[in-house]
């Protein structure tokens, strides 16, 4: 049995929060200082410090949005903090994370282990550091890509088309927007 923490507890995480129960995780821990704590208990989820979920968590999975003024909230103080055998998991944004901290603590093995869908400079083409390190799975910013989601982005897509052409009027009797 594991803990996960959650950093972060907005829509995705409350739905990995959600999807965790099957698997007999020992205890759901979240930092985020915008949720209280009653929110969180809704989900079964325990809101405590950055600081006590880095040194808790089994696996620590980052699910908050990038700002600028949170650029980097993962470094070498955070890896440091967090427990031997640990797995690091970021499908939120690149930018959070202090990369070259992050390659410097997998290569000493603390976390042991990272799955990263989403890195500073996207695309990333193969051709980063990350990609060189056997304990990483670095997957190309598609996490959030399912069959749903496709076909809703395409409908999407659609619905613009079509607007597009309405104003237009289709033979350039007026001009698109």
């Amino acid at each position: 049995q594991v803990t996960v923490g959650l950093v972060g507890f907005g829509r995705v995480a409350r739905r990995v929060a959600q999807l965790l129960g099957p698997f007999r995780v020992r205890e759901v821990v979240s930092y985020d200082p915008f949720v209280p704590q009653e929110d969180m208990a809704t989900y079964g989820v325990r809101k405590v410090s950055l600081e006590e979920l880095l040194q808790a968590a089994d696996i620590v999975s980052l699910h908050v949005r990038y700002t600028g003024e949170n650029r980097k909230i993962i470094g070498e103080r955070e890896f440091r903090m967090m427990k031997p055998g640990s797995i690091f998991v970021n499908t939120s944004r690149g930018e959070l994370v202090d990369e070259e901290a992050l390659v410097r603590a997998l290569q000493r093995g603390i976390p042991a282990f990272a799955c990263i869908d989403t890195c500073c400079e996207e695309p990333w083409c193969g051709k980063h550091p990350l990609a060189d390190l056997q304990n990483v799975i670095l997957t190309p910013h598609i996490a959030g890509a399912s069959r749903s989601t496709v076909e809703s982005a395409a409908l999407e897509i659609a619905r613009v088309i079509g607007r597009y052409f309405e104003e237009a009027h289709l033979f350039g009797k007026k001009e698109a927007r």
